[in-house]
């Protein structure tokens, strides 16, 4: 099957779908993933992977509404920010099928590259059939892989370099699925690969406050450079760090 070319994240179809009716499919979905047993609420990894991956692609779209809307808003605001030449080796952490490592690609500068990680296999299977472009039309090469990401991020059968990475993005999972020690183990990964002034853009959320997230982060390193709360009041803060130049070799 030819590969779909990713939207634009600025489409019309997502500037007309509101926050209360992306809140409404979640709480539908909700309801059917409770009636068949399924737990996604979750931090254990292996429930997670079996809940996300017996969901169809609609269903994963439908659960996965309202952080869509907040990344289609958040993330373009934030990547904005950043005070770095191109193009970028980026990794996406908890990509799902693909949506929030389009609206990635799309901010790129041309030549980047972007590896992308989900622990449910069902869910690449969809992420791969995209093409995956930038602004100005360019694709962006794009690799998915299946592990957690509170371990060693790897690219095919090679760990990812020491400080090779220009953005690491991951947006509803470290606040949602990740209790602090699997927050600090991803931690210890991204001060690992990212480049001197490398950026990472984190989510808090229920499990993980920003203030837990921000404390974990400045150990290792990182300085919060900015942060965004959408909508207004939200439980779900987006917070980007920078990773320190006057680190340790």
């Amino acid at each position: 099957m030819a590969p779909r070319r990713a939207n634009d994240p600025d489409d019309s179809s997502t500037r007309t779908l509101g926050w209360w009716v992306a809140v409404a499919r979640l709480f539908r979905q909700r309801r059917r993933e409770h009636a068949r047993g399924s737990d996604f609420r979750t931090t254990s990894p292996d429930e997670v992977k079996s809940a996300y991956g017996s969901m169809s692609e609609r269903e994963f779209a439908d659960i996965n509404a309202p952080q869509d809307w907040i990344n289609r808003r958040v993330i373009p605001h934030l990547v904005r920010l950043l005070d770095r030449p191109g193009p970028w080796r980026i990794v996406d952490l908890g990509c799902g099928t693909g949506g929030s490592t389009r609206i990635l690609a799309h901010l790129a500068p041309t030549g980047s590259t972007i590896d992308a990680y989900d622990l449910a296999e069902d869910l690449l299977v969809h992420a791969r059939r995209h093409l995956y472009v930038n602004a100005r039309g360019d694709q962006v090469t794009t690799s998915f892989h299946c592990q957690s990401i509170a371990i060693e991020l790897r690219a095919g059968n090679k760990p990812i370099p020491p400080r090779s990475v220009d953005l690491a993005h991951s947006a509803g999972v470290v606040g949602h699925h990740l209790d602090s020690e699997a927050t600090d183990r991803m931690l210890q990964e991204l001060a690992r690969i990212l480049a001197d002034g490398g950026y990472a853009l984190l989510d808090s959320g229920p499990r993980l406050r920003g203030r837990q997230l921000s404390r974990l982060a400045r150990r290792l390193g990182f300085e919060l450079v900015a942060r965004r709360q959408v909508p207004l009041l939200g439980p779900r803060v987006q917070l980007l760090f920078q990773l320190g130049r006057a680190r340790g070799a």
